[in-house]
């Protein structure tokens, strides 16, 4: 049977006794190895001058014992995440947590050392260690001056919201419009912003749905039965579809064509702002409050105000509104994302074909905001009543809407 490799321990352990205080034997006795291998072993240290052979070495039998105690092997290096997950807000010493990861003290501090300089949030005297929690910081460009309880109370603005009326298709609510308006007649609402689709428009899949064909026809239509009621004035932008088809296809500014008709009606209450959006700029005493109409295109998300919120994020810093009112969708809320007041338009059209195979519900109705406008222009106050409506079927069973102004 081959003897097992020597140890540098063992050979050591040769070195500092043989012929000191112990004799081969005694050493082939504490080693639990053979005489022969040991008295060949001290032969070949001699022959490499590690030791001196003063005496012939034979067999003695022992008489005294020093026990060989192996040297204590180095504990291995502790997770400093284990070690983590120990500590708590009370102090623990470090031998407590040696002892429950089995391992030494020294391989414990190794490991908080690890923490510390990763920023983990504890603390050691050396003995002891915790976790802490951070303390608040201050900054200077946050001082905690008394809140100005005037710049709450500041200049009221209130004013209407209507979109996608969808006039000349026979799934526009005309008795929704007239409703909506009287009640903003009796509500002393004064202006009104429209963000878009006012006609169908016309495309090859909605021609069935028209009552009216044609942009001049359909722009006349919308000149002459626009809901009008004394003392309110009605800005409205063009979308880029439905209306927008037109402008798409023939080159015309739809938005324009519609107003100079409202004006051959005699009417100065509808106002053209623009196409697709327009940026109402309302002064302040030491800035200005932006309202944003805005019609985007795309389709309505999953979620009623997933795509408020893309819009949202997708405005850099320094062009976002103060309010940003959407059309296009057909959907009514009202959302605080990024330091804008979003409010969904809504519609004033029912369900139809296309809505209806695409799943997409239509929010009919409108709404009145009333926002407190502070010196600089922010909008610290804001109040969005939705006015609604149900579809055509609902009324026709509770009640039917007298349009006096059609």
């Amino acid at each position: 049977m081959k003897a097992s490799p020597w140890k540098e321990s063992e050979v050591q352990f040769i070195c500092d006794h043989f012929n000191v205080d112990l004799t081969a034997s005694q050493i082939a006795a504490q080693l639990k190895r053979s005489y022969d291998a040991v008295s060949c072993k001290i032969k070949q240290l001699a022959a490499d001058g590690k030791i001196t052979r003063s005496q012939k070495i034979v067999q003695i039998r022992p008489t005294a014992t020093v026990p060989y105690i192996p040297p204590k092997e180095e504990a291995p290096p502790v997770s400093p995440q284990k070690v983590w997950r120990l500590l708590t807000h009370s102090p623990q010493t470090i031998y407590s947590i040696a002892d429950q990861l089995d391992s030494s003290p020294r391989a414990i501090r190794e490991a908080i050392a690890t923490l510390e300089a990763e920023q983990y949030l504890i603390e050691s005297d050396g003995q002891t260690v915790r976790k802490y929690e951070p303390e608040g910081g201050t900054s200077s460009h946050f001082p905690h001056n008394p809140i100005d309880l005037d710049e709450y109370d500041g200049k009221l603005i209130r004013f209407g919201v209507i979109s996608d009326n969808h006039m000349c298709s026979r799934y526009a609510r005309p008795d929704v419009d007239n409703a909506l308006y009287d009640i903003f007649a009796a509500e002393g609402i004064t202006t009104v912003y429209n963000t878009g689709n006012w006609i169908d428009g016309e495309a090859r899949f909605n021609k069935s749905d028209l009552n009216v064909h044609g942009a001049g026809n359909q722009c006349r239509y919308f000149a002459k039965n626009y809901p009008a009621r004394e003392g309110i004035t009605t800005y409205f932008i063009a979308g880029d579809d439905h209306e927008g088809w037109y402008t798409q296809r023939e080159g015309i500014d739809i938005g324009k064509l519609a107003e100079s008709y409202a004006r051959e009606e005699g009417r100065e209450d509808l106002i053209y702002l623009g196409y697709m959006e327009h940026d109402v700029v309302i002064p302040a005493d030491n800035g200005q409050t932006v309202i944003r109409l805005m019609h985007p295109g795309g389709g309505s998300a999953y979620a009623v105000s997933y795509t408020a919120q893309q819009i949202a994020n997708s405005l850099t810093g320094g062009t976002k509104p103060n309010v940003l009112i959407l059309g296009h969708y057909h959907k009514a809320e009202y959302l605080y994302y990024r330091g804008i007041h979003m409010v969904q338009a809504g519609c004033t059209m029912d369900q139809s074909p296309f809505m209806r195979k695409k799943r997409l519900a239509a929010h009919i109705g409108g709404w009145i905001i009333e926002m407190r406008q502070s010196s600089d222009g922010s909008v610290r106050r804001f109040k969005a009543e939705w006015i609604s409506f149900f579809d055509g079927a609902f009324h026709e069973n509770e009640w039917a809407y007298k349009m006096e102004n059609n």
